[in-house]
């Protein structure tokens, strides 16, 4: 198969599965019913275009002492789909709110150690609600800057729990509003979107 029908495929199968997300998420009443919608949708997707990847949910996120202990909705490799009430990101409060669970998210799925930066390079994290979508990934090139860096966390009691904060910073594309008819555009705006992280 070429390239350019590899594309189109591509292009199709994205452009269909963002109406179906729409009709999901036009009837979704909560976060539950938005996630067991698309999930439906993702899987016979993924698999027509030929990607062999085998979901966890509720994929419990280890502590490290740089974030809490939670429970990523989807883990699709090195993916993570964070699901919210439909219309949660319209507000900065709850964009906000969910860029910095996966955050906490990506960081403990890293772990600690030497290898934790190399990891964060690998992950990436998605918030949708049914309306809009954002992708979060890690840049180890973009430096945080002070005010925004976590604290770090030093005990005199317990000297060996010193954990430095990751070097780099979090880069969010989005959110984008999901059109409310879906066209091939939708999916080439994404394209472009995640290609920027």
């Amino acid at each position: 198969m070429n390239q350019e029908k590899v594309n189109n495929s591509g292009a199709s199968e994205a452009a269909n599965l963002a109406g179906a997300i729409t009709r999901v998420a036009e009837t979704a009443a909560n976060e539950e019913e938005l996630r067991i919608g698309v999930e439906k949708l993702l899987e016979p997707t993924l698999q027509r275009l030929g990607i062999s990847v085998q979901p966890r949910y509720e994929r419990h996120i280890r502590r490290t002492i740089l974030t809490a202990p939670g429970r990523a909705d989807a883990l699709y490799g090195h993916a993570i789909i964070e699901y919210e009430p439909p219309g949660k990101l319209s507000t900065e409060k709850g964009l906000a709110s969910t860029k910095d669970q996966l955050e906490r998210y990506l960081i403990g799925l890293a772990g600690s150690g030497s290898q934790r930066e190399a990891t964060l390079r690998r992950v990436a994290g998605i918030g949708f609600d049914g309306h809009s979508i954002f992708f979060l990934r890690y840049r180890g090139d973009r430096p945080t800057s002070a005010e925004q860096a976590s604290p770090k966390l030093k005990s005199t009691q317990l000297p060996l729990l010193v954990e430095e904060s990751p070097k780099g910073s979090f880069s969010v594309a989005g959110p984008i509003q999901l059109p409310k008819k879906t066209s091939a555009s939708f999916c080439f705006t994404c394209g472009r979107c995640a290609a920027a992280l």
